[in-house]
């Protein structure tokens, strides 16, 4: 046995990772057939080979001691699968790892917390013996409301607004542009923004349109919200297109790329907000649609409210575009809306006093070179003047003859 793991491991390394592995070699390995099963693979589909073939390289991780999870679930072997390269797959592992040892951490941090909270009880009850209780769990004249009760109570509201509140319009199309991950980065903060509308008091009815069934965002907003396509959610999904819901002259697309700023917002346009997440190109797409459809379009006075800087980024994510527009519905101006704006593009006030201090010198420099030059021009015209005055020598006319 010791010496097949030394042929399976060269060199120095690779006898300290077989002799002393950093988690125990005892975990239940996957079975391919029923991992290969859950994820609805064919017989004869060629990925069942390459699923055995990633589970190897898994086995041989854990017995080399790399940083790889303890137990991996179906969906993330079905991640793994879709990742092409043996160093991708590696780094997603490193994720699962760090992700597995924060849950880890958490639960044993929640778990000391009840043990701390249960002494501490049990001392309060100690030093004050009485046949009557007061407390959490005793007796209390007031009623306990459970978050249950302050979510459903949310969602009264949201039954309200899509009855007879301002429609908000999420448009879904841009999933063939965008890269896997960046579309589970606009699943996550369609759920974001979806909590903030609910919690509002004033909350948009909001609608996702374009929605493929069958597509990435869909699948992504299924596994945190598995009630979202049930009839009584309150949540439009349409897979129609929002020209076939509201009338042209309503729409008002909110686009970064366009010219025309929204200065006053408009309680009875129906605002679209294009859910795009392009995290390296940052493509007009959204702009592109908008001319493409003959919708108006309109963004947002950042730089007119704003001290931004050179890196500030004008595309802004879908959290924080519902959270501006909550509090432009509810009657709350522009500097109070844009504080929800990121302040990793703005300038500080130090750098403000710098940026204007480097305005003052390059303005005082410029004025300084303009003063130069036209000292330099007078005192050049005064020698040409004085030069016409004497010929030299008392010759005559050197050079052309005036006419």
């Amino acid at each position: 046995m010791l010496g097949r793991l030394l042929l399976s491991h060269s060199g120095r390394s690779g006898l300290v990772a077989a002799l002393c592995p950093r988690r125990p070699l005892c975990t239940q390995p996957a079975d391919p057939e029923r991992v290969s099963e859950a994820l609805g693979l064919p017989e004869s589909d060629e990925r069942r080979r390459q699923l055995h073939l990633i589970m190897l390289e898994y086995s041989e991780m854990q017995v080399s001691g790399s940083r790889v999870p303890d137990s991996i679930s179906n969906y993330d072997w079905g991640e793994l699968l879709r990742l092409g390269s043996y160093s991708a797959r590696r780094k997603y592992l490193g994720y699962l790892f760090k992700r597995e040892k924060s849950r880890e951490a958490d639960a044993e941090r929640r778990k000391r917390k009840a043990e701390e909270r249960r002494e501490k009880l049990a001392r309060e009850l100690e030093s004050r013996p009485s046949h009557i209780r007061y407390g959490l769990g005793h007796n209390t004249i007031f009623h306990r409301v459970t978050d249950t009760t302050i979510k459903s109570w949310e969602e009264q509201r949201l039954y309200t607004a899509m009855r007879f509140g301002q429609p908000l319009v999420m448009d879904l199309s841009f999933e063939p542009h965008m890269t896997r991950r960046e579309n589970k980065n606009t699943a996550q903060q369609l759920t974001m923004l979806f909590a903030n509308n609910r919690s509002a008091l004033d909350p948009f009815d909001l609608h996702l349109c374009n929605v493929n069934p069958q597509g990435e965002i869909m699948e992504f907003l299924r596994r945190v919200i598995p009630s979202v396509e049930e009839p009584g959610f309150p949540l439009h999904l349409n897979q129609e297109n929002y020209l076939d819901l509201y009338p042209k002259e309503r729409l008002v697309y909110l686009t970064p790329h366009c010219r025309n700023e929204l200065r006053e917002f408009d309680h009875d346009a129906v605002y679209v907000v294009g859910g795009v997440v392009d995290l390296v190109k940052g493509r007009p797409l959204s702009l592109a649609k908008a001319k493409k459809e003959g919708i108006k379009m309109a963004k947002l006075p950042l730089q007119r409210y704003l001290n931004v800087g050179p890196s500030f980024s004008t595309s802004l994510t879908l959290v924080a575009m519902g959270q501006i527009l909550l509090d432009l519905q509810a009657g709350a101006g522009w500097e109070h809306a844009l504080r929800h704006v990121p302040r990793r593009g703005l300038l500080t006030p130090e750098q403000q006093q710098a940026q204007a201090e480097r305005q003052q010198s390059r303005l005082q420099s410029l004025q300084e070179a303009a003063e130069r030059r036209r000292q330099r021009w007078e005192r050049a015209a005064q020698q040409a003047a004085g030069e016409r005055r004497a010929p030299p020598g008392g010759g005559g006319w050197r050079g052309a003859r005036p006419r």
